[in-house]
């Protein structure tokens, strides 16, 4: 992914109808915590079925919605 990978991301969750939830950890202080909590310092972290991607690396993010 290139140019606005957080927009690309999002328009293919949306347009396969797949129910997600962001964060925005410099206003939700408990949801920085949780992830400072599973060992992550930078973003994005995208978890999908309790496996954590760090990073829009859409051939993992692909491999695990095929699950």
């Amino acid at each position: 992914m290139k140019k606005n990978n957080k927009g690309f991301f999002i328009l293919r969750i949306k347009n396969r109808n797949i129910e997600f939830k962001e964060y925005n950890i410099s206003k939700d202080l408990e949801a920085k915590r949780e992830l400072i909590k599973m060992g992550y310092m930078s973003i994005p972290v995208i978890l999908i079925d309790g496996e954590h991607v760090l990073g829009f690396d859409l051939n993992r993010i692909e491999s695990l919605l095929e699950k």
